[in-house]
């Protein structure tokens, strides 16, 4: 992955939008995981920022971060019933330029270091754009 010049800045949650790549189908959002991060920044804050790209629309692409997000009271349509959240008014945001073929990567990555996710559904729902990472190695 190319070194990109990132931007740090707190937006409103309800202006990110999940990863297209993402498949809520093979890779739900987990409650478990959304209520352990809640209770953190109800004590601590946010201490990591969620990735996204700004494609110059007024709105952000979520890239990595699912669950914090939705823990800040983002992506509530993705949300599972009864699961407590954060009303945050801005979330800090860093701000990646990257093609889709590096969002892909960048998802599958931090999915991977995540105990319990499944970033072979991820995998799954990318396969095109796997392969040409793969034609370009």
């Amino acid at each position: 992955m190319k070194k990109t010049t990132a931007t740090l800045r707190y937006i409103d949650p309800a202006l990110i939008d999940p990863n297209p790549y993402r498949n809520f189908r093979l890779n739900p959002l987990r409650p478990e995981q959304i209520s352990n991060l809640f209770e953190s920044f109800e004590y601590n804050g946010q201490k990591d920022t969620v990735t996204v790209t700004d494609p110059g629309t007024g709105r952000y692409e979520l890239v990595a971060g699912h669950h914090r997000l939705a823990a800040m009271g983002g992506l509530k349509q993705y949300l599972p019933e009864n699961v407590p959240t954060h009303a945050a008014p801005k979330v800090r945001v860093l701000i990646e330029a990257m093609t889709q073929d590096e969002k892909i990567q960048w998802q599958i990555d931090e999915n991977a270091r995540q105990p319990g996710t499944h970033a072979a559904g991820d995998a799954d729902s990318a396969q095109p754009a796997i392969h040409r990472l793969a034609c370009l190695l």
